[in-house]
């Protein structure tokens, strides 16, 4: 079931509203109506859909973007749920909206749960952007460090809802000093919304198992792992010759969060990929 509205917090002509996948209810964001090639952005973790903003506005003008807030993040539900379920979402919002066979880019844990959802619903969507997933070099690595991860990460949240608004924002300057205000706008009111059941997404799967799976043309972009960035070049050269459907690119100048540490060239490389025949 879908319900829209006008937003009153949303840019300017943009909409929003909810899909019901099995009882948990997925807020999303719409620049478009349905007459053009839909991308749907599937952010990462503690994020929320309208930190996709920039990039939104980038695509606007030529395809109908929507922006989907994961559950325990944002405006959708509270719910236990993994990796898995995280793909599951992206499909019930791709097929409560209608969506033929949409472009699907995601960022780190988004990344991963998108490239699951190909390898798990063939011909669903027409093409894969993966920004810098969570995928370790070993794949077992991938799997062992789980816990850890989500260790890390409740305790980031739980230090995260003891914030203030501008302390929150102080740390975002201080963690990403090259981000434009507007991301870290947008990081700051991520922040306040995410809860801490958000962690049970962050399950790795073995990507090389994900990736013989793929079978759309796949981009994957990665930075510099000196700046933060997960994908090595190592690991990315061995995903590309795997699977001939998959692209790879180094993005200069940035680390795991690629799109905000370079927007030129991440814009650049995104353009010519959703444009290419």
């Amino acid at each position: 079931m879908v319900s829209s509205s006008q937003g009153f917090d949303v840019r300017e002509d943009w909409t929003e509203g909810d899909i019901d996948a099995d009882g948990v209810r997925l807020h999303f964001y719409r620049t478009g109506t349905g007459g053009q090639p839909p991308v749907v952005l599937v952010h990462g973790f503690s994020d929320n859909g309208l930190c996709w903003s920039r990039v939104a506005r980038l695509l606007e003008t030529a395809f109908d973007v929507v922006m989907i807030d994961a559950r325990n993040h944002g405006r959708s539900t509270t719910a236990s749920g993994d990796l898995s379920d995280s793909a599951e979402d992206v499909r019930a919002v791709i097929i409560g909206l209608e969506l033929d066979r949409p472009t699907v880019v995601g960022h780190s844990i988004g990344a991963a749960a998108a490239a699951e959802l190909a390898a798990r619903h063939p011909g669903l969507v027409s093409r894969l952007v993966l920004e810098d997933p969570p995928w370790q070099e070993a794949p077992e690595e991938s799997l062992a460090l789980s816990q850890q991860r989500r260790d890390g990460a409740r305790a980031y949240l739980n230090s995260v809802t003891t914030m203030t608004e501008r302390e929150i924002r102080v740390l975002g300057h201080s963690q990403h000093p090259d981000w434009e205000d507007t991301d870290i706008a947008d990081w700051v009111v991520a922040k306040r919304q995410v809860r801490v059941e958000a962690v049970f997404s962050l399950t790795r799967s073995s990507w090389s198992d994900v990736i013989d799976r793929i079978g759309c043309p796949t981009l994957l972009i990665h930075g510099d792992p000196a700046r933060g960035g997960i994908v090595t070049p190592a690991l990315a050269e061995r995903v590309g010759t795997s699977n001939g459907w998959i692209v790879t690119c180094s993005i200069e100048n940035s680390g795991h969060n690629i799109r905000r540490e370079n927007f030129a060239r991440y814009s650049e490389v995104l353009g010519a990929f959703l444009t290419s025949g």
